[in-house]
C-alpha cells in the first residue's frame, strides 16, 4: 500500500507546483492521472518515486518494489533486447521464465537480438516496460505511456498492464489518452494547477471520460 497525506511540492522560490494533495493506491489498484500540460503530474509522480522530496505531508510506503517507466528512455541503446532484460533480471534476481512471458506478450522474442536503438519507437516502449516489469514489481508507475505510439502498440501495452493489474500489481499512470485510460484504470485523478479537482472512479467508456474531463477542467 502507498499512502500520500497533504503532498505538496515548490520548486525553489515558485508557486507549488503540487499542494495537499491525498494519494492512495492499494494492491492492485490502477489510478490514472489526468489534466492539462503542466497541471502536476509528472512532479507527483516523482514524489512517489522518491525522486522529489516533499515540501509539505507525508509518504508511507509499503510496497516491496517500484518500477517506473519514463516518457522516454527506460533502456540502454547500446545493448541488444535481451542484454538490457538480462541486465534488469540480474539486478532484480528474478528468473528466466518472468522474462520469457513478458517478452513473448509484448511481442519483443523476434527482436532479442536487435539492439534497442535499432527499435522502432513503439518497440522501445515495449522493451523500456518490459525492462520494468522483469523486476516483478507491486507498484508500477508510467509516464505518458502511449505518447505517440501505434492503435496496435497501444492495445498490446494496454492488456498487459491489465493483467498484471489482475494479478495484484498496482498501476499509477500519468497520461493524456483518456480511451487508454478508461480501458486500463479503474479509478481517476483529476489535477489543475497542482491541486486534486476530483478524484474517484472512472467509466470505462471514454466518451463519458471525455466528458468529465471537460467538466472539470476544460
Amino acid at each position: 500500500m502507498f499512502i500520500g497525506s497533504n503532498l505538496s511540492y515548490r520548486y525553489k522560490k515558485q508557486a507549488f507546483a503540487i499542494s495537499d494533495v491525498d494519494l492512495q493506491l492499494d494492491t492492485g489498484s490502477s489510478l490514472a492521472l489526468m489534466g492539462h500540460n503542466g497541471a502536476g503530474k509528472t512532479t507527483l509522480l516523482k514524489l512517489v518515486l522518491g525522486l522529489l522530496t516533499p515540501s509539505a505531508g507525508s509518504i508511507d510506503s509499503h510496497y516491496a518494489s517500484c518500477a517506473y517507466v519514463p516518457e522516454h528512455g527506460g533502456f540502454y541503446p547500446s545493448l541488444t533486447v535481451a542484454e538490457n532484460i538480462k541486465f534488469r533480471m540480474r539486478l532484480a534476481r528474478t528468473d528466466q521464465s518472468t522474462s520469457t512471458e513478458i517478452m513473448n506478450a509484448l511481442g519483443l522474442e523476434r527482436y532479442s537480438e536487435s539492439y534497442a536503438s535499432e527499435l522502432s519507437q513503439g518497440f522501445q516502449k515495449r522493451l523500456a516496460i518490459a525492462c520494468a516489469l522483469v523486476t516483478e514489481p507491486s507498484l508500477f508507475v508510467l509516464d505518458e505511456p502511449t505518447n505517440g505510439l501505434d492503435p496496435i502498440t497501444n492495445d498490446t501495452i494496454g492488456s498487459v498492464l491489465s493483467s498484471i493489474r489482475d494479478r495484484g500489481t498496482a498501476l499509477l499512470i500519468s497520461s493524456h489518452d483518456l480511451p487508454f485510460i478508461a480501458a486500463t484504470c479503474n479509478e481517476g485523478m483529476f489535477l489543475e494547477n497542482g491541486k486534486v479537482a476530483w478524484c474517484g472512479k472512472i467509466s470505462n467508456d471514454p466518451t463519458i471520460l471525455k466528458e468529465q474531463y471537460f467538466d472539470l477542467i476544460g
